[in-house]
């Protein structure tokens, strides 16, 4: 607060009361946002500070017309007091526009805290691969990242949601006074006003058990928008490149099984870490390649092994020989549900409700909001033994035994 112009003897950020002051004034203006749960007696932790260190980057620079005065008539000392603090401005475009550009009522520009001290700090407004709000920081024109605004976050779903869900999320007035823009997997979706009405009880469009949907709320901008993002389960065809810089992975899932993406280091960071044979829980970004995606977030997916499943539930319509798609699983006395891009192995499909099931083991993947992407019969660790030859020690085949040669693969 200091550094962004705030007298802490005007302010009360000394004395008795000095954290309530500096607490009330730190959520004023913003220091604090992104921290719901910001206490402002407790010491921060590394990443509170680099919060509010950032939010301090951010936020408008202020000073005082007058800081108030003591005058002593006939030995009486009368004190003036000081004026509010008021934003800093300049009327100079390229000295107050490289965070925002931000006007007060007077028309000039309002100056941020980067914009006097880092004027090589840019940030500007902008949206991420799925379509959330989000600030794009950049260096002498050079750019170190997109990240999403938090704060506009109004709540997230990891469920179907309905037009119910959301018209009581947010009410009548906020619908109606603002935009509305959606989307999924970062391409543009059909949601509309209309259906963000308390009779709507049907999921949204894109929404569903697994899917991450954000609803976020950008007031000033007068914009609702709700974004949905889908993960899929893929396998790696081969490890990391160096030379080429990706990874081959092939993905499987109900409307997309079999295609194919390599994976850039420039996409995906943590590709160099991506080993053969290995299943991963991916996101696919259609913002900048409409066709055929991209991928852009890539994570190890957790692989229950040799898992028995003690309950299938499967949707088969009127008909139980008609089975499309497993619906949720039990195994470990845990139940999961099944994620809408989830893979089913035709074996599994044939076997959930056969009572060869409790026969059989399987492997389970499982997204990280707890859904299960994918399930297939587990093949166990393949020990073979060759046998050359053997001989029988009577003439009762059926009841004979054989003494035999075997070579194992040791």
């Amino acid at each position: 607060l200091g550094a962004l112009g705030y007298d802490s003897s005007i302010e009360g950020y000394t004395g008795p009361n000095w954290t309530v002051n500096v607490a009330g004034r730190a959520y004023e203006i913003g220091l604090t946002a992104g921290n719901d749960e910001f206490v402002g007696a407790q010491a921060c932790t590394r990443e509170q500070a680099a919060l509010y260190a950032v939010n301090t980057l951010k936020t408008t620079l202020v000073e005082y017309t007058d800081r108030g005065s003591e005058i002593t008539v006939n030995g009486a000392v009368i004190s003036t007091a000081a004026s509010v603090p008021t934003y800093v401005t300049s009327s100079v475009y390229n000295q107050a526009t490289s965070i925002n550009a931000d006007r007060d009522n007077s028309g000039d520009y309002t100056v941020e805290f980067a914009e006097r001290y880092q004027p090589d700090l840019s940030m500007d407004r902008d949206t991420d691969d799925f379509g959330r709000p989000s600030y794009t920081w950049a260096w002498k024109n050079r750019d170190i990242g997109t990240y999403v605004d938090h704060t506009l976050l109004v709540e997230s779903y990891t469920t179907g949601v309905t037009g119910k869900t959301v018209y009581d999320l947010l009410k009548s007035g906020v619908i109606d006074k603002n935009k509305l823009e959606s989307y999924v997997d970062g391409k543009e979706n059909s949601i509309k006003k209309t259906d963000l009405v308390r009779s709507n009880n049907n999921d949204l469009t894109g929404t569903g058990d697994g899917v991450v949907t954000e609803v976020y709320l950008d007031s000033d901008d007068g914009m609702i928008t709700i974004v949905s993002v889908n993960s899929y389960l893929a396998k790696a065809t081969s490890d990391y490149s160096e030379s080429k810089e990706y990874a081959p992975i092939t993905v499987y899932v109900s409307d997309a099984n079999g295609k194919n993406f390599n994976v850039d280091i420039e996409d995906v960071d943590s590709v160099v870490d991506v080993k053969k044979d290995s299943f991963y829980q991916i996101r696919i970004s259609y913002k900048d390649n409409t066709t055929n995606g991209d991928v852009v977030l890539m994570a190890p997916a957790e692989v229950l092994e040799d898992a028995t499943v003690t309950k299938f539930s499967a949707d088969d319509g009127n008909n139980k020989n008609d089975t499309n798609k497993v619906t949720k699983l039990t195994t470990g006395g845990e139940e999961y549900k099944a994620n809408v891009k989830a893979f089913y192995d035709d074996d599994v499909l044939s076997l959930y409700d056969d009572s060869r099931l409790t026969d059989n083991t399987y492997t389970v993947y499982v997204d990280a909001n707890g859904y299960f992407l994918g399930i297939e019969l587990f093949e166990g660790t393949k020990n073979y033994v060759f046998i050359p030859g053997y001989d029988l020690d009577g003439s009762h085949i059926a009841m004979s035994t054989a003494t035999a040669s075997a070579i194992f693969l040791d």
